[in-house]
């Protein structure tokens, strides 16, 4: 399962110029398009993927890089990496 950071260098350096961090298509074109920023309706940070996880009787087991130069988003994933990829296991089983 793939999701969008907000905690990412690029989104916290958009915050910091007010910019709205863009997880695949920017606001002008949300209504033109008929859609909601490609569908994501929330922004998450991995401390709240592992939140809504536990939360739900899941847990993360992986956290993988999404993208090019992986090696070095690996180091830092919540502040390196747009989006990340996990691993969530429920009762032993794998999904």
């Amino acid at each position: 399962m793939n999701l969008p950071l907000v905690t990412s260098i690029k989104n916290r350096t958009r915050l910091l110029f007010g910019k709205i961090p863009v997880t695949s298509v920017p606001y002008q074109r949300w209504q033109p398009e008929g859609h909601w920023d490609g569908f994501h309706l929330h922004y998450f940070s991995l401390e709240s993927i592992r939140d809504l996880a536990n939360y739900s009787g899941l847990k993360v087991t992986k956290v993988l890089p999404v993208g090019k130069f992986y090696q070095i988003k690996n180091i830092w994933p919540a502040l390196l990496c747009d989006e990340i990829s996990f691993e969530l296991v429920h009762n032993n089983i794998q999904l």
